[in-house]
């Protein structure tokens, strides 16, 4: 943030430049709170009862994220390009599996809940 007050005090009224550092760092900060936000919502409530609920739940948590995150600074066809790729996320299982690949069955769902909640 104080990159961005500085590039925008020395800027003045004039839109900060594309490409600019502080534009970088906000655009990161808004996908690391976007992560941030995908995984605090599929971790919660538990383990889904099928793979089609842990599938349905990612997509709703990423679309959640979505809105809270990116959706003021989209338009219609960021937003449309989102939503289809949404559709392609991983389910719950998958998602465990690529966050722990090395651990096993609800050992790894365990580790990683674990590991969400530090």
């Amino acid at each position: 943030s104080a990159l961005l007050s500085w590039e925008a005090a020395a800027l003045g009224d004039a839109d900060l430049p594309d490409p600019s550092a502080a534009k970088g760092l906000t655009w990161l900060a808004r996908s690391l709170r976007f992560l941030q936000l995908v995984l605090q919502d599929v971790s919660s409530g538990g383990p889904p009862a099928t793979s089609a609920a842990g599938a349905e739940r990612c997509k709703e948590a990423m679309w959640r994220a979505y809105e809270a995150v990116f959706a003021r600074y989209h338009g219609w066809l960021a937003r449309s390009m989102f939503m289809g790729s949404a559709k392609a996320a991983p389910g719950y299982e998958q998602l465990l599996r690529l966050l722990a690949p090395a651990a096993g069955g609800a050992v790894r769902e365990g580790l990683v809940l674990r590991e969400m909640e530090q």
